[in-house]
């Protein structure tokens, strides 16, 4: 597809009323997922009065029950920005999720819960807008856009699949296709900012080259350049691998310490994980015991060089 034909696709695209006074029709949501803000039919809190143009995205994927790892990774990040901020938007990003399920999953549970907990953990709905990704099409619609935009082998140099250990042979297209569905995440909400962990900086980067490239078609800065929100990432292993990262969809239940966990079920889980020095097993309990107890990050900096 010729460039400006793109170009001009996204322009109609932007005009679209999407998120400001967006109202849904009154009908069931998908998996039967209650609206935010029941009162006027629309997922988006009406109070938000935002003081300057920053637009900032964060997301969380409902593929299982939220652990540790997602409150330190994600939530905290967010109720940090959240106490000085009133222009963050909560996406429950259950498209994503779709690529990494089981077959015996429960994506409306799963959606519904993470709500539910991320609203517990002190997201305030009327500070913070908490959205359903499935819900706006549109997403979908510019993530075919975003698609011709894109040649096959700049976007292989960008997200580097290979040099970061993951065999997208043994993926489904889903999972290959992420960075891009997360550059259409971004650019529908017009995002400026990004809450996210370290691991998604690459994929934050193939949203940044698509602005750059467009904005050099039409020789202006129509499209906005996200940038990663700064402060200091936790990332939290698995219990039993201190290579990899705490997940829900871990086929142990004894990798992760869910937030719903019992203190019994907490207490074998961590009597159980692994605390030998090498491979970062230690490094995944001295991060929780840096985050739990507020201490500096300094510490985990004094156990490596020691």
């Amino acid at each position: 597809m010729h460039i400006k034909k793109i170009i001009y696709l996204f322009t109609l695209f932007s005009k679209l009323p999407f998120i400001y006074g967006l109202i849904l029709p009154n009908k069931p949501l998908k998996g039967d997922v209650s609206f935010i803000n029941s009162t006027n039919n629309s997922i988006f809190p009406s109070k938000h009065k935002h003081t300057h143009n920053n637009v900032t995205l964060s997301g969380i994927q409902p593929t299982g029950e939220i652990h540790i790892g997602n409150y330190i990774g994600c939530l905290s990040p967010c109720l940090n920005y959240q106490r000085t901020h009133n222009d963050l938007n909560v996406m429950i990003a259950d498209n994503h999720a779709i690529s990494g399920l089981k077959s015996n999953d429960n994506l409306k549970k799963y959606t519904r819960s993470t709500i539910a907990l991320s609203i517990a953990s002190g997201i305030n709905p009327e500070k913070t807008r908490i959205f359903i990704q499935s819900q706006f099409p549109q997403i979908l619609e510019l993530n075919w856009i975003l698609g011709s935009v894109v040649r096959t082998g700049k976007f292989h140099k960008i997200v580097q699949f290979r040099n970061r250990g993951i065999n997208v042979s043994n993926e489904n297209l889903a999972t290959f296709l992420y960075p891009l569905l997360m550059a259409s995440d971004i650019f529908a909400m017009n995002a400026t900012h990004i809450i996210a962990g370290p691991d998604q900086k690459i994929h934050l980067t193939l949203a940044r080259y698509i602005a750059r490239k467009l904005n050099r078609h039409i020789d202006s800065n129509y499209f906005t350049v996200p940038q990663m929100v700064k402060g200091f990432t936790y990332k939290v292993k698995s219990l039993s691998n201190g290579t990899k990262k705490m997940s829900k969809s871990s086929e142990s239940k004894f990798d992760t310490i869910n937030m719903l966990d019992t203190d019994d079920d907490i207490y074998r889980k961590i009597k159980n994980a692994k605390t030998q020095t090498s491979e970062g097993n230690i490094m995944k309990l001295l991060t929780m015991i840096s985050f739990s107890s507020r201490y500096s990050p300094s510490l985990m900096t004094s156990f490596q060089e020691s």
